[in-house]
């Protein structure tokens, strides 16, 4: 943001910087008489607007104003409470409305500027400005100094607190605080339309909204390391769809290392509208600006922020209408709720998703790390998860990626193509001792999934055009064709094995059980080319009967080569268009049986 020479403060525009907050506010419902214990109140304090949390009518904020003085402990309201309070939060002083009114009048005549929040104050009545678009060029801000700055949101609580649109404005260095026990603060705390927002260092603290804290629309909204502290959204109106801070129409939304958690501490006092319970979520991007968001210019970053549970979601990445272009998270630190529905991080029409070197702990029953729907490309890389995030849960993605990540117990998936990737090995997602089955995963492997056996020096890749894995031998020289057979090491049960003579077929410590009926058989036919040169191999296992194998041009044919004892491997080449292979018993009694497996046939 350009640097400007224009600057003013809140103060010399006439505000008076006098809030203060009670904790100990009593009032019996109908009287006006207000009582503190800690002895505030000096008779300086008349006419000034007061917020008692809890004191309105059904629980409401009581909205007043300070109409006498009768002790340093009690004073007159010009309201009767509608509710009794005891020990409740208020908070009192001069309305500094018309100032920032003024200062945000004068950042426009000056076109840009800096307006410094330089004190403690109450805002009683809602302020708005319009900064004139893009054509105008101003670029302003609003900065104080820590936390000797900041505003209390006295307003009505079906207001829009502060309202700014068309313009790019920064905020720094200060906070926005709600009154202690107020059921609601406003309707939104900070209403942005057609903005370019950027907050540096700012705290939102006890506040309670109706939309949001933040409900930016049609703006490009960055956060940068600020707190939002013991923050909620009210039940009330849209509280169970929106979050804390509400993207809507938006250009795209910055966060790095911010806080958002369910307490805070501000000038040593305590803030939490949530009572240690959660908000629905903490952040969400609804419908991007503009019809198409593969635009490139939706783009949702946050970096090194932390995040407390979100009764639902703790992110949310969902647009009504509409795709977002990217969702990117790096270096999170994430509790996630304990409710059984709830998801940390969920991401529905997202074209690229790319969450990386996060944390997620915390809950205490089986939940969700997160839920992607109708998504794009997804990775999930390096992620560390603790105590029962264990689950993960996806719909309708092209390619979900989980690289370098365990931890994961339960799969949820639905059309989801999933490549788990160990990138100790590269693109090969799985190396282990022996063949590789669907069984090795924890989900289903998508379709050219790469793997590794370390036993036989066999690279296995997902079979593309029908179920089942082929393998290379890396060995040594040239490597051999794709595996013809089809379930040859029997992972698939008796899939794409025949039986003759009465035979039985089962599977018995993953090899190929054939029990006789009489001279029992099983044979697969496989297509091969005339004049090819092949290589068949095959292990015999043990039995109660004679067992041989026999490949050839015919069901039970040695045209080719036979195995006996243990099995072995041959070569020959192919005069037909069909091989037959064939698991034999040579022997007619009944109930006799044998045991085959590891059966190959690949071009050589």
């Amino acid at each position: 943001m350009a640097e400007v020479d224009f600057l003013i403060t809140l103060s010399g525009l006439g505000a008076v910087s006098d809030a203060q907050e009670l904790r100990d506010a009593a009032m019996t419902a109908s009287s006006t008489t207000l009582t503190s214990a800690s002895a505030p109140f000096t008779s300086a304090d008349v006419g000034k607007p007061i917020v008692v949390g809890g004191a309105g009518a059904s629980g409401a904020k009581l909205v007043s104003s300070i109409a006498s003085f009768v002790s340093a402990t009690e004073v007159t309201l010009a309201n009767a409470a509608g509710t009794s309070v005891t020990n409740g939060g208020a908070v009192y002083g001069t309305d500094c409305s018309a100032a920032l009114q003024a200062g945000l009048n004068a950042l426009v005549t000056s076109g840009g500027g800096t307006l410094v929040i330089d004190g403690l104050y109450l805002l009683a009545s809602p302020v708005s400005k319009s900064f004139g678009g893009e054509t105008a060029g101003i670029d302003a801000q609003l900065v104080g100094t820590g936390t000797d700055s900041a505003i209390w949101i006295g307003t009505a609580a079906t207001a829009d607190s502060i309202t700014l649109n068309s313009g790019r404005l920064q905020f720094r260095d200060f906070s926005f605080v709600g009154v202690p026990g107020a059921s609601r603060d406003a309707r939104r705390v900070l209403n942005l339309a057609t903005i370019a927002a950027t907050f540096e260092r700012c705290g939102f603290y006890g506040l309670m909204a109706q939309d949001a804290v933040v409900y930016a629309s049609d703006s490009y909204i960055d956060t940068c390391d600020c707190i939002f502290g013991g923050c909620f959204v009210s039940s009330a109106g849209q509280g169970y769809s929106n979050s804390v801070i509400e993207n809507k129409n938006w250009g795209g939304y910055r966060d790095e290392y911010s806080q958002f958690i369910d307490y805070g501490y501000f000038r040593g006092q305590f803030y939490s509208k949530s009572g240690f319970a959660s908000t629905l979520g903490w952040v969400r991007a609804d419908t991007p600006l503009g019809t198409d968001g593969a635009r490139g210019e939706s783009v949702f970053y946050m970096c090194g922020t932390r995040l407390d549970e979100g009764a639902l979601h703790g992110i949310v990445a969902k647009p009504t209408t509409g795709t977002i272009a990217h969702v990117h998270l790096e270096d999170l630190r994430q509790n996630v709720t304990n409710a059984e529905t709830g998801r940390g991080i969920h991401c529905q029409n997202v074209q690229s998703v790319v969450i990386e070197r996060c944390w997620l702990g915390l809950a205490s029953t089986a939940s969700l790390l997160g839920h992607f729907q109708d998504c794009g490309t997804v990775l999930l890389d390096s992620l560390k998860l603790s105590d029962s995030v264990n689950k993960l849960s996806a719909t309708n993605v092209t390619a979900l990626t989980l690289k370098d990540t365990t931890g994961i117990s339960t799969f949820t998936f639905t059309n989801v193509n999933f490549h788990p990737i160990n990138s100790r090995y590269e693109d090969v997602s799985l190396v282990k001792d022996g063949a590789i089955s669907d069984a090795d995963f924890v989900a289903p492997p998508a379709l050219g999934t790469l793997a590794f056996d370390r036993t036989n020096n066999r690279l296995y890749i997902k079979r593309v055009t029908t179920a089942g894995w082929i393998y290379f031998d890396m060995s040594g020289g040239d490597p051999l064709g794709p595996e013809l057979v089809v379930n040859g090491t029997f992972d698939s049960g008796t899939t794409g094995w025949t039986a003759v003579n009465g035979a039985t077929l089962s599977v018995v410590g993953g090899a190929l059980r054939v029990t006789n009926g009489a001279n029992g058989r099983a044979y697969q036919v496989v297509a091969t080319v005339i004049g090819q040169t092949y290589q068949v191999s095959a292990t015999i296992g043990g039995g109660t009967a004679d067992r041989l194998i026999r490949v050839g041009t015919s069901q039970g044919a040695a045209s080719y080569t036979a195995f006996t004892g243990t099995g072995g491997t041959a070569t020959f080449v192919a005069t037909t268009t069909n091989t037959y292979i064939t698991l034999m018993l040579n022997s007619a009694d009944a109930g006799k049986y044998g045991d085959f497996d590891n059966v190959s046939l690949r071009a050589a």
